[in-house]
């Protein structure tokens, strides 16, 4: 069974890291990536050790605590202990009772789709949104809260944004068929695999409300990987618990929004946001034509047939899935 680490910053969520192969952690890297100006470029290494976790400091410049107590080179932290980095605290959590921990130590960071799941296309009827004479889903509740404004994260100096929305799809009906016990269970696992992502990929998780998140990236290309990491990580679950499957709808947009003195953005790009997160399916990223243009640069993004929908009260708006599965092309 491989451990599970609680990583806390301050003034911001707790998020849970199930460690299954070595993840480097620090402000600038490849792993989890820490706002934490206390915080090397590459600070640690964690490593899963026999339901421990191995810490491999790489050469920090404030140095790595457990139990503080610096380390040097390496060390062991077991449930219990501290390890501490600059203002960051992570611990080992007890185990996670088996309906919850099964599905966490399935899942594991990046890889590679080990099934196809078909995109669907943008076509289908678009949902009807607040002010509507129908049920509201976890998506519409997040636009509704926010009346078009978003926050962003203390001294963020850009006002252009990616903005991500995703909830899981047929939530309400999946709770009713599960009951109250395990749906809480399978919305935990799945809300903290959304914030292991997020903060791998540099997100601010504006707001997570039942099922649904609001989150915003500096860059349309990670918030692109983050998105694609997410539907292959509930995919894999899918395939392993049929019973239990989630599926997620992921929606995102760029644009420059107005900002007001208190740090708030309101404005027309955050609903284009949510409008095409909402004609989204289950198992499905669609980004407006813009996220493509900005995040294909590089070529190693995977894009399927464009299709124009009418978003209501935007009007006619260009949209892509992303392919983030088997149905990526080979070379």
């Amino acid at each position: 069974m491989y451990p599970t680490v609680k990583v806390t910053q301050p003034g911001r969520s707790h998020l849970y890291l199930t460690i299954t192969e070595p993840l480097v952690i620090g402000r600038e890297c490849d792993g989890l990536l820490l706002a934490d100006q206390k915080v090397s470029r590459q600070h640690l290494r964690l490593s899963p050790a026999g339901g421990g976790v191995l810490i491999t400091e790489l050469g920090s410049t404030n140095g790595s605590f457990v139990d503080q107590i610096r380390i040097d080179g390496e060390a062991m932290l077991n449930t219990g202990s501290n390890l501490t980095l600059g203002d960051t605290l992570i611990i080992v959590e007890t185990p996670l009772p088996p309906a919850v921990a099964g599905p966490i130590t399935r899942r594991d960071i990046g890889g590679t789709i080990v099934a196809r799941l078909d995109t669907v296309g943008a076509n289908s009827p678009t949902p009807v949104l607040p002010g509507e004479e129908t049920r509201r889903t976890s998506m519409d509740e997040l636009v509704a809260s926010f009346g078009g404004q978003v926050s962003l994260p203390s001294g963020s100096a850009d006002d252009t944004v990616t903005i991500m929305f995703s909830d899981i799809e047929s939530s309400t009906e999946l709770a009713l068929r599960v009951g109250d016990h395990r749906w809480y269970e399978i919305l935990t696992w799945h809300n903290r695999l959304v914030e292991q992502r997020v903060a791998a990929h540099a997100g601010f998780i504006v707001k997570n409300q039942g099922d649904g998140f609001m989150i915003t990236f500096n860059s349309a290309r990670r918030a692109i990987i983050c998105a694609s990491e997410i539907q292959q990580l509930l995919h894999r679950q899918a395939v392993a618990d049929p019973a239990n499957a989630v599926r997620v709808r992921i929606g995102m947009h760029t644009g420059e929004a107005i900002r007001q003195d208190s740090g708030d953005l309101f404005g027309r790009h955050v609903i284009i946001a949510a409008r095409v997160g909402a004609i989204a399916n289950g198992g499905e990223i669609l980004v407006s034509s813009i996220v493509r243009e900005i995040a294909s640069a590089r070529g190693d993004l995977h894009f399927g047939d464009s299709n124009v929908v009418d978003l209501k009260g935007v009007g006619d708006q260009v949209v892509y899935p992303v392919l983030w599965g088997a149905e990526i092309p080979t070379a």
